[in-house]
């Protein structure tokens, strides 16, 4: 070997990571393809600390389940489904880390498997754009999961299977070291997990002579583990588990309700040839037959181990049924729970469905509403640019005849302006309620991106038939009917002047001297809403009435 780096894996001297040091043991399984976020608890449970699994059938299929040939728009669908998967596995990895379990990731392989009588091999030897399209993914991959804590390293190809022929345009060294260099250039830190040829069986490392696969060699990186898979003898893999076509490959996890009938029946037929040779005359001479003092003494003492060996395996089969029998009775509560759990989900469930239909509902009817509001606020638009022009002209008038007064009575009003502007924040409520509208210029609060009209003071929804009081002394100016608002008072307070509209009884008239709290009408109901509009003015700005109020 020429390469140095190989030179140190054959000599013992490539580094790796601490937590990949021979004393970390790892004991693990596959995990089914979508059932890993229920299957690393499980594996947890059982004592596993590492699991394998991740980007499986990316590679697109036809309306009828066959992997579509290669292609431009395959392609282009296979990232888009290792785009998709990458959220899962990042749900996957979150699970791993929250039950203490680390995963080695596999890669998504990608092009149609091609199987021919001649031979058979995976299409990314074969074809380089479908190279290009798994170094795209791997990418893809090593950005969304680098510096996670649950992951153990990168199994870049599942069980490659790669065959040397002239046409071959990637070896299957070249690919690995093509990977590992993509992955390394964005995590250098994470471990490569490389499998042999020859779909991952130990054959892979060198088996070209009898199979013509491409030899696996070691590749020019630190931190990488190289894996094979072994399937022998079949019935303690985990694909052998539990087929009872081979009944002497037959096996079963310990701790399973499986293994527990196994040993039963497997004591049961040792329990009967006892039985059948119970004599204890064919035992003794079993023992002196013996053809040397030291036979007859392992004799003896292995019959007599067998037999306490059967008793303790006994009481061993009893404590295992019991705690199964716990274990199980557990269980059926768990999942009387879970069933109440669901059917109380379904009911939520059922009631948000119905809540939503509701909200969209309500959500359909104010859309349809919309065009009729905004047409209702152009013409609220004009009653109120109305009432301001009324308003507007009022105190005009008022600051007229002000000019025309003598002068005791322009020092009566400045006094009265006096009063009134140190009672800011003290001034009785024209009527008792709540402000629904406030002063100024506000958003729908349906309709976030409509404006309401300016409103120059506050309206105030109350009682039916509730009484309006004056805030404060002063002279009753003018009464006045206005479009939208019915009867309107205004009161002057020297320089000040106090507005109340929506009256439907007005029991003042102008020129009245009104101290504060006289009752000035009674407040209407107007578009099915009852309540008071208040305007407080100096001079000709307009003022917020919110903070003059007590």
């Amino acid at each position: 070997m020429k390469d140095d780096r190989i030179q140190g894996y054959v000599a013992g001297t490539v580094k790796y990571p601490e937590r990949l040091s021979p004393e970390k043991r790892f004991r693990g399984a596959g995990i089914p393809y979508a059932n890993e976020l229920t299957g690393i608890p499980d594996a947890a449970a059982l004592g596993m600390n590492l699991v394998r699994c991740g980007f499986y059938r990316m590679w697109p299929t036809d309306a009828n389940g066959r992997a579509c040939e290669t292609s431009d728009e395959a392609i282009a669908k296979y990232l888009a489904n290792v785009d998709r998967h990458l959220s899962y596995m990042r749900k996957v990895l979150d699970t791993a880390q929250a039950n203490g379990v680390k995963v080695a990731v596999t890669g998504p392989k990608p092009g149609k498997w091609t199987t021919r009588e001649e031979y058979g091999e995976h299409p990314y030897f074969q074809d380089i754009e479908l190279v290009g399209a798994f170094r795209e993914a791997w990418q893809r991959i090593a950005c969304a999961f680098k510096g996670h804590p649950a992951v153990y390293g990168y199994d870049i190809v599942n069980e490659p299977l790669n065959r040397e022929f002239p046409y071959d345009r990637i070896h299957h060294r070249d690919l690995m070291i093509l990977m590992a260099r993509t992955i390394r250039e964005i995590d250098p830190d994470v471990t490569l997990i490389v499998e042999a040829n020859a779909d991952g069986s130990p054959a892979g490392f060198d088996c070209k002579s009898r199979y013509n696969f491409v030899a696996m060699t070691p590749i020019p990186f630190d931190n990488v583990i190289y894996s094979v898979h072994v399937y022998q003898p079949m019935g303690f893999t985990h694909q052998g588990i539990g087929q009872k076509k081979d009944a002497y490959l037959h096996h079963s996890y310990p701790t399973t309700q499986a293994k527990l009938d196994e040993n039963l029946a497997y004591y049961e037929s040792l329990i009967r040839s006892a039985y059948l040779s119970r004599d204890p005359k064919l035992r003794f001479m079993y023992v002196l037959s013996g053809e040397s003092i030291q036979q007859v003494v392992r004799r003896f003492n292995y019959l007599r181990e067998a037999s306490d060996n059967l008793r303790d395996e006994a009481v061993v089969i009893a404590k295992r049924k019991e705690k199964l029998s716990a274990e199980k009775e557990q269980l059926d509560s768990l999942k009387k729970i879970n069933v109440s759990l669901l059917s109380e989900r379904n009911r939520e469930l059922s009631k948000l469905r119905s809540s939503e239909k509701k909200e969209q509902q309500i959500v359909k009817d104010l859309q349809s509403k919309k065009s009729k509001y905004l047409s209702d606020k152009k013409k609220k638009q004009a009653q109120i640019n109305a009432l301001n022009k009324k308003i507007a002209q009022m105190i005009a008038e008022q600051n007229k005849k002000q000019k025309g007064k003598s002068s005791p009575q322009k020092q009566v009003d400045i006094k009265l302006s006096k009063e009134f502007a140190a009672n800011k924040g003290k001034l009785p409520w024209p009527v008792n309620g709540t402000i629904v509208g406030r002063y100024g210029k506000h958003k729908h609060p349906v309709y976030k991106n409509v404006d309401l009209p300016f409103n120059n003071g506050v309206n105030i929804s109350t009682a039916t038939d509730a009484q309006v009081h004056v805030v404060f002394d002063g002279v009753v100016c003018q009464v006045v009917v206005m479009p939208g608002y019915n009867q309107c008072v205004l009161v002057q307070h020297g320089e000040y002047y106090t507005f109340y509209c929506k009256l439907k009884q007005v029991k003042v008239k102008a020129g009245d001297k009104v101290s504060c709290g006289d009752v000035l009408g009674i407040v209407d109901s107007i578009g099915g809403e009852t309540g008071l509009h208040f305007q407080l003015w100096k001079g000709t700005a307009s003022q917020d009435p919110e903070p003059w109020l007590l």
